[in-house]
C-alpha cells in the first residue's frame, strides 16, 4: 500500500533527497515525489491507483464521457 509521507529536512538529508511529501510503500521504498503538499501527494497516489487510470498493456484505457 502506498501512503503520503513527509520527509523532514533531517530525514531528507540522511537519504540524500529533497524535503517534502513523498508517496512511500509499506517497506519504506519511495514511490514518487517530492510533492509540495499532502494534497498533491495524495492526489497523485489516488490517480495512479484508480482502476480506470491504471496503465494497460496497450496504454491507458479510453474513458467514455
Amino acid at each position: 500500500m502506498t501512503a503520503p509521507y513527509y520527509m523532514s529536512e533531517t530525514k531528507s538529508d540522511m537519504r540524500g533527497i529533497k524535503q517534502g511529501w513523498y508517496a512511500i510503500e509499506d517497506d519504506g521504498t519511495l514511490d514518487s515525489g517530492p510533492f509540495s503538499s499532502f494534497e498533491e501527494c495524495a492526489k497523485r497516489i489516488t490517480s495512479y491507483r484508480h482502476p480506470t487510470l491504471r496503465a494497460a498493456p496497450g496504454g491507458l484505457p479510453k474513458i467514455a464521457p
